[in-house]
């Protein structure tokens, strides 16, 4: 397990801009339709237990934004601190297979909001599909204003999968939106970067 870092505010740069390229929803479809992960099961479940849901009170309530395949969602309901899931997504196929005791939001943050509220709300790998104005304007905000207790983003550090078309944006530790965390700590040898916003 990473040790968590404050960040430092007093120099901070702009998130950096990526690609421009829109998400391509068809591919999004077919994966959650006809695929399972494709990255090891067991080693992802255990490094988000270690790394974020461990540090959840008990019998917390947990939105993930950008659910994602359903599998996930099906998974993080067996930690023994989550007493509820509910995911939001904008591909309406990843609430296919889900357990039938998780709510499933087919909505755009951007358009429609978060419906609910929450104890914690776990994002990865989603805001680095969105622009630096709808992260900080809109997406952050919306899901502050849902959580009870706090907001977890994984996102990609640095320049990993900077490759990605839909990839908006790179985060870095010295940047504006890890100046807004309460903490943060580079996990997975440098390839990924967990945001904590709120309760510590």
């Amino acid at each position: 397990m990473s040790e968590w870092v404050i960040p430092n505010k007093d120099e901070i740069i702009s998130i950096r801009k990526n690609n421009d390229g829109p998400d391509p929803i068809d591919v999004y479809k077919d994966r959650y339709i006809n695929h399972p992960p494709d990255v090891s099961p067991k080693e992802t479940i255990d490094r988000i237990w270690n790394e974020a849901f461990i540090h959840f009170q008990p019998e917390s309530s947990v939105l993930l934004f950008g659910s994602g395949h359903s599998y996930w969602a099906n998974e993080f309901r067996k930690f023994p601190n989550v007493s509820k899931i509910s995911v939001l997504d904008y591909v309406e196929e990843a609430g296919f297979g889900l357990d039938s005791e998780i709510d499933f939001y087919c909505d755009d943050i951007l358009t429609t909001g978060i419906t609910g509220k929450y104890d914690y709300i776990y994002s990865a790998h989603t805001v680095e599909h969105f622009s630096r104005e709808d992260v900080l304007f809109q997406v952050l905000p919306k899901c502050l204003a849902a959580a009870k207790k706090a907001v977890i983003f994984v996102v990609p550090y640095g320049t990993n999968w900077a490759d990605e078309p839909c990839h908006k944006c790179l985060f870095y530790e010295d940047d504006e939106l890890c100046a807004l965390a309460s903490r943060y700590k580079i996990i997975r040898n440098g390839i990924e970067l967990v945001l904590w916003f709120g309760e510590c």
